[in-house]
């Protein structure tokens, strides 16, 4: 699998990005159901509290199965609550993540700071 990181839903081909053109179906993943099912199709990764995507092991089952022509069945609870948490994702905008970065920065930034001043004022 190498760099690989996802198996296309189509065709069965592993490709770089769950959410990205497939180079053997030149698949997108466009509808919301879509871009769900490509995530769940790809190797593990954190969403919020939840992790998303299944092992090696499983992703390799996948596409054999989807190229023997056979579709990978998805479970409708699991893609339904993949959809809300991608929403969920998107829905964050850049201005909220630098609140965040500055929120849980600035006090340890301020603390060293303050060590810093107290060690080298001597």
């Amino acid at each position: 699998m190498g760099t690989t990181s996802a198996v296309c839903m189509k065709c069965g081909k592993f490709k770089p990005k769950a959410l990205g053109k497939c180079a053997g179906c030149n698949f997108v993943p466009s509808s919301s159901e879509d871009m769900a099912r490509s995530l769940i199709l790809s190797r593990p990764f954190d969403a919020g509290q939840e992790v998303v995507g299944l092992p090696p092991e499983e992703l390799a089952s996948a596409a054999a199965q989807i190229k023997a022509g056979t579709p990978y069945h998805f479970d409708p609870n699991l893609v339904a609550r993949v959809q809300r948490l991608h929403q969920a994702a998107r829905a964050i905008s850049p201005r909220t993540l630098l609140y965040d970065l500055v929120r849980w920065l600035l006090p340890p930034v301020i603390l060293l700071a303050g060590m810093y001043w107290v060690v080298w004022r001597k």
